[in-house]
């Protein structure tokens, strides 16, 4: 009988999240992975053992459903915050547990990073539904470990991508950029827009720049910021948008010699080919990325420093060790290996 997994993931067409994905789908091919409520999303027509399910709450009571899955998955970075309807969140995935539990299903949650925490209920609320209702949890970064108190701690999980497949050439001289829709901060996203066109227009023009944006769904699309850009900075770049075509923008995004990146995969892709990178922070898990690595030198903050091309006189690169990331990244996998084969 073919072994079938149910997955909550964030499948909103960003390219951090489809690599989780990817990742996930071809660790088990022989496996069906059934993905919650993801219709729209393009990551899962590139794999024959990926399906999309319509699921209301409602169907984790039926017994007979639920228990045809051996094992129920929520994977991605940032799954847990306290923002917006939190609470109801939370009792929905406290029901669905219960649920799962009574028809004995393996549930791991994979590859997580905790917060922002406002409130200690919160905190709480989720150590109860991490110890009494979870089989494996796996964190990502130690800020979360200690904030928690429990669980295992592994570099994230992208680590463990296999790049050989997307590897060519560098270009000399060519610099990748991820940009980046703050959406609800808006004068956040102009000065940070600005910051980019200063930079890319003083570029000398032996270099070629490039830039990507990583989403491009309804909510949060980076193409506005970059049709910005293109528009003030007279024809010197080049774009990439990413809409599903997750193995071509890899192989285009890898090419780089030197990265500015924002977005918290767009540095860990960086770092997996080492690329001379510099770190433009956005959030408390980019730094927490940033100080697990002990990789600050290479941080730029958004809101008080410049851009210049001067940044690239001084080396970007990173003694980190490669191959101990990809060895630890891969132990998320290893209780979900012992059920899946």
């Amino acid at each position: 009988m073919e072994k079938r997994v149910l997955v909550d993931a964030y499948l909103e067409n960003n390219l951090g999240d489809d690599l989780f994905i990817k990742i996930l789908l071809e660790r088990y091919p022989s496996v069906q992975f059934d993905f919650i409520n993801s219709v729209d999303s393009k990551i899962l027509d590139r794999y024959n053992n990926a399906h999309s399910v319509e699921m209301k709450l409602v169907r984790f009571f039926r017994r007979d459903y639920i228990s045809s899955y051996i094992s129920y998955i929520i994977i991605g970075g940032s799954m847990f915050q306290q923002k917006g309807k939190w609470l109801k969140l939370y009792i929905s995935r406290l029901l669905k547990n219960i649920m799962l539990k009574r028809s004995h299903t393996n549930i791991q949650y994979l590859g997580f990073n905790f917060g922002p925490v406002k409130t200690k209920l919160f905190l709480k609320l989720y150590k109860i539904l991490f110890l009494k209702t979870v089989d494996n949890i796996s964190i990502r970064d130690q800020f979360s470990k200690d904030t928690l108190g429990i669980g295992s701690l592994y570099k994230d999980i992208v680590f463990s991508l296999d790049t050989d497949q997307f590897l060519n050439k560098k270009v000399p001289n060519s610099i990748g950029i991820t940009v980046m829709n703050f959406r609800d901060d808006v004068e956040k996203t102009k000065l940070y827009t600005k910051k980019i066109v200063d930079f890319i227009n003083q570029v000398p023009s032996n270099y070629k720049v490039n830039i990507y944006g990583f989403q491009s769904d309804g909510k949060i699309n980076d193409s506005t910021v970059i049709q910005e850009i293109l528009a003030r900075t007279k024809g010197k770049v080049n774009a990439k948008q990413y809409i599903g075509d997750i193995n071509e923008f890899l192989t285009d995004y890898f090419s780089n010699e030197f990265y500015i990146t924002t977005r918290f995969h767009s540095l860990v892709l960086a770092l997996l080919v080492q690329g001379n990178v510099r770190i433009m922070s956005y959030a408390d898990k980019v730094e927490n990325l940033v100080n697990d690595l002990n990789i600050q030198q290479n941080l730029i903050n958004i809101e008080k420093d410049n851009l210049t091309s001067e940044i690239f006189n001084k080396s970007g690169t990173t003694n980190i060790n490669l191959k101990e990331l990809k060895n630890d990244a891969e132990k998320h996998f290893n209780k979900l290996d012992r059920i899946l084969g």
